[in-house]
């Protein structure tokens, strides 16, 4: 008899979901994931939609839209269907490619679960992001990287693109189609001769995008400045565009001989603009 009963509640047990038996899921288990692919434009006072990713306290609150978890329902949490891709634009806007299903299904977990916080003593804000004032996480390691091979990458310049321009120039962005079609989310748009030129490899006086994040062409970008970029931010750029406008591999990019370039500024002298780029008229 004691037999029976013993067989019968060992499989009444196995019958049992995963997740009642299983380990549970904390704020530790998926926050090195939003570390990774999140609070790069989720951090900050420039975190875009005012979605602070940074640590569990930021996340719970949500955003200016309201929260983006509801504990114990991931399929009605925005957060969810962003990473997802139920809700547009999929997130991270650096996607492709974008979070593994393993880590989608863990993150799904931690809200059904009760989005419950780190365990008391372990991690509780999920990690140290190391920011500058004024600049960007990930900016000190650029700027070391370049000091070391003396070459600056896109690699280097993206995560300020990234956090700073390409939630406006991106397809289904804040604004919905990109300003001028511009797009700044990946190196080959960046570089888009389609139009115009934005960026003159080389030449830092002729590209409209760097005299755009300075303000001698208007309107002064980033739109939600200030506060604009940083001077830091702003001279890696300079520098990255100096170089050659260098791929991530460090491939130095052609020169747009032929492109047309728009340019905003003072007519300094006679073939002068801001005292400095010479001016040639052409019909």
């Amino acid at each position: 008899m004691n037999k029976n009963i013993l067989i019968v509640t060992i499989g009444l047990f196995l019958l049992l979901p995963q997740h009642l038996y299983a380990e549970s899921i904390r704020y530790q288990d998926v926050a090195p994931i939003f570390n990774e692919r999140c609070v790069l434009c989720h951090a900050g006072f420039a975190a875009t939609n005012g979605l602070q990713m940074e640590n569990y306290q930021n996340l719970l609150k949500g955003g200016q839209n309201g929260a983006v978890i509801i504990p114990g329902d991931a399929d009605s949490s925005e957060l969810y269907r962003r990473i997802k891709g139920t809700s547009q634009p999929r997130m991270p806007m650096t996607g492709p490619p974008f979070l593994s299903d393993d880590q989608i299904e863990r993150i799904a977990r931690w809200i059904n679960e009760g989005a419950q916080d780190a365990a008391i003593g372990e991690n509780q804000k999920g990690g140290t992001v190391p920011t500058v004032p004024g600049t960007i996480p990930a900016l000190e390691l650029a700027q070391e990287k370049s000091k070391r091979s003396g070459n600056v990458t896109y690699a280097d310049v993206k995560s300020i693109f990234t956090l700073r321009c390409v939630k406006c120039h991106m397809p289904n962005g804040m604004m919905g189609l990109p300003p001028e079609n511009y797009l700044l989310d990946n190196y080959q748009n960046t570089l888009n001769l389609q139009d115009r030129a934005r960026v003159v490899p080389g030449n830092i006086e002729a590209s409209e995008l760097i005299r755009r994040i300075r303000g001698q062409s208007v309107p002064r970008m980033p739109l939600d400045g200030p506060p604009y970029l940083s001077a830091e931010e702003t001279q890696l750029i300079e520098k990255w565009v100096e170089q050659g406008a260098r791929s991530e591999n460090g491939e130095v990019a052609a020169t747009p001989v032929g492109a047309k370039v728009r340019l905003h500024g003072r007519l300094t002298a006679r073939w002068q603009l801001d005292g400095k780029l010479p001016v040639k008229i052409s019909s």
